[in-house]
């Protein structure tokens, strides 16, 4: 579990991350400019020339209703993202929601806890056009019949949605071979201790907001799942462990690879090459602990 202070750097780096994907050319000189959207003026203020940062969206603020009429806002603990062009003058902005397993209000997938917000932003101007929640189905794994099951209520909740990867398109699909899933899948991992799970999010196309647990990548405290992005077969994953003997753990963070093979059959996941793969665990040579 992050302290405070962990907590709060965090946010600022995520401010930062995106400050600096989504600003565009302004006039030599450090300033921090509020975004039409957002009702704070930056907390990270530049000092080195050139460098701007503009508040986009804080976290209270509105732009749109949700279907049952009240105000969809952003929410607190803002953690890992992914960002795309929709090739129409805005970008999409994808945003883990690190909360508890049983925090906050029901979601769109009908749990409380935590969750993936979804944002179109004007590129040119920075406002935010719409806000909603990404995840509206969940497939979770059934070990005993070695099948997904969906939406279901003892499983679905999620707990502490980390850091995240939108890799390129070429991380789960190979051109040059057809095989593989060509769409954008938002990679995620619960920072919930060793029962942690990953999950792979479908960010387009008929069946987005269809989320996946994916089994084989292993169960952790997870920081974060890196996907290569090299075009191949073969589906590599970085597993990124964030436990610690501090914290109340047995051992250590650990790192992680997982190698499946992309297909041309079955779910987003099953054609990303990540439902038939095998995990290892990364020893360094003459290190005991």
């Amino acid at each position: 579990m992050m302290s405070h202070a962990e907590s709060v750097r965090r946010l600022v780096h995520v401010s930062i991350r995106l400050a600096v994907a989504i600003v565009g050319v302004f006039p030599l000189g450090a300033c921090a400019l509020t975004g039409p959207s957002s009702s704070q003026s930056p907390y990270v203020v530049p000092e080195a020339p050139g460098v701007v940062t503009t508040s986009i969206l804080t976290v209270g603020d509105s732009v749109n209703n949700k279907p049952d009429g009240t105000a969809y806002r952003m929410v607190g603990i803002p953690d890992g993202l992914g960002a795309y062009s929709n090739g129409n003058g805005t970008f999409t902005v994808l945003m883990n929601h690190e909360l508890g397993q049983t925090d906050g209000v029901s979601r769109a997938h009908g749990q409380k806890g935590s969750f993936v917000s979804q944002w179109t932003i004007d590129q040119n101007t920075l406002e935010v056009r719409q806000g909603q929640d990404l995840i509206r189905n969940v497939y979770t794994y059934n070990a005993a019949s070695n099948t997904y099951t969906l939406n279901d209520p003892v499983s679905t909740a999620f707990a502490r949605l980390c850091s995240a990867d939108l890799p390129s398109r070429t991380a789960f699909y190979n051109p040059a071979s057809g095989l593989g899933y060509d769409g954008r899948l938002f990679v995620n991992g619960e920072e919930s201790g060793l029962e942690g799970r990953a999950f792979a999010h479908v960010a387009g196309g008929p069946n987005a907001g269809s989320s996946y647990e994916l089994p084989r990548l292993g169960k952790f405290s997870w920081e974060n799942a890196v996907a290569n992005p090299s075009p191949s077969n073969a589906t590599v994953v970085m597993g990124l462990d964030d436990s610690s003997l501090r914290t109340g753990n047995t051992a250590s963070g650990q790192l992680y690879m997982y190698v499946g093979s992309k297909t041309n059959t079955g779910s987003e996941v099953e054609r990303a090459g990540l439902t038939n793969g095998q995990l290892y665990g990364i020893k360094v040579a003459g290190l005991t602990s």
